[in-house]
């Protein structure tokens, strides 16, 4: 498929695209070969099927979550940390004052 600075330029309207003039030979000739790279995949759907096979016969893996590892220590993040909890200061406003 043949793509002309002309369909660009009507591309990139409908796009709500800007293209400098000096760019749409070039910007074209990249299209025309996305264009027609992504063509081939039509020959595809006539080749053999998939190699994973039926996928009936498929075991699944187990879901599970493991912790992410800490470079620090929890400790480390804050400058108080007693009883697995962090301390936080005590603001002003918080007395009342």
């Amino acid at each position: 498929m043949t793509i002309s600075p002309d369909d660009l330029v009507r591309i990139a309207r409908l796009a709500e695209l800007d293209i400098a003039e000096a760019d749409l030979r070039r910007l074209a000739g990249e299209l025309e070969g996305i264009v027609s790279y992504v063509g081939q995949l039509t020959s595809l759907a006539s080749a053999d099927p998939p190699a994973a096979g039926d996928p009936v016969g498929v075991v699944l893996r187990e879901d599970r979550v493991d912790p992410i590892p800490l470079d620090r220590a929890p400790a480390d993040f804050a400058p108080e940390f007693q009883d697995r909890f962090f301390l936080v200061p005590r603001l002003p406003a918080m007395d009342g004052g």
